[in-house]
């Protein structure tokens, strides 16, 4: 999991997308996910940090497909899921 979160702040880097302390908690915790909904993400992010806004994951996850590290799967019923696809 640390090389993935590695590999994927750098390529952020070199995009020149900065992490910001919560960004960087979103993206932590998102790597640790084989697949999952934004709301669990939301769910699990708050539980660290109670702080962040559910904007605030909902933007990081837009950012991270945007780069190609996440992708998108939507479903005929339910929310869309989402996975890590780089590292």
């Amino acid at each position: 999991m640390m090389k993935r979160f590695v590999l994927i702040e750098q390529l952020l880097k070199d995009k020149g997308i900065r992490l910001t302390t919560q960004r960087r908690l979103v993206v932590r915790r998102a790597v640790s996910h084989l697949h999952f909904t934004a709301e669990e993400l939301v769910a699990d992010v708050r539980a660290i940090d109670p702080s962040v806004a559910r904007g605030t994951v909902y933007r990081v996850l837009t950012l991270l497909h945007e780069a190609g590290i996440l992708e998108k799967h939507d479903f005929w019923h339910g929310p869309p899921y989402y996975e890590v696809t780089l590292g």
